[in-house]
């Protein structure tokens, strides 16, 4: 008799109490023990005080990562929204009001699901109102650039 035995994804057979025949003319049974083999993986973890430390380290915490990168201008005009964020900040008060207490990413979440549920000709006072803003940001994003080379221009 076998039995099956699943163990770290590998299929294991083991035998359980299998007769034994001997060459003489009778038979002898002789029980053997029920033996599974599993196999674990370990990993290596990394000797304490080994590895690359950085010269600001103190006693092996590392401070916080620093933002590296351009500062934004307080000055350039705002991104354009999309069809769906004009959706959802005209129906964000509605979700509230349908269901009290909601969580923040839940509301996010029925947004997603009543945005994908409209069809296109719902979607299209939406749609408008995007292209419109990219209209807007694209006219402002000009107008800040022409400025900016006007300021950074050497005088003649």
């Amino acid at each position: 008799m076998l039995s099956r035995i699943f163990a770290n994804r590998s299929l294991i057979f083991a035998s359980a109490n299998v007769a034994r025949f001997s060459t003489t003319s009778s038979l002898s049974y002789t029980p053997t023990k029920k033996t599974t083999t599993t196999t674990t993986t370990t990993t290596k973890m990394p000797k304490e005080g080994s590895g690359r430390r950085r010269k600001d380290d103190v006693d092996g915490v590392a401070p916080a990562p620093t933002k590296k990168g351009k500062k934004k201008d307080p000055n350039a005009p705002k991104r354009s929204l999309s069809a769906y964020m004009f959706f959802a900040n005209e129906k964000r008060d509605e979700v509230r009001n349908e269901n009290p207490g909601i969580s923040f990413g839940q509301i996010g979440k029925v947004l997603g699901e009543k945005w994908k549920a409209l069809s296109e000709e719902e979607k299209i006072p939406f749609v408008e109102k995007a292209e419109t803003d990219k209209k807007r940001y694209e006219a402002e994003m000009n107008l800040y650039k022409n400025n900016k080379q006007e300021v950074y221009a050497e005088p003649e």
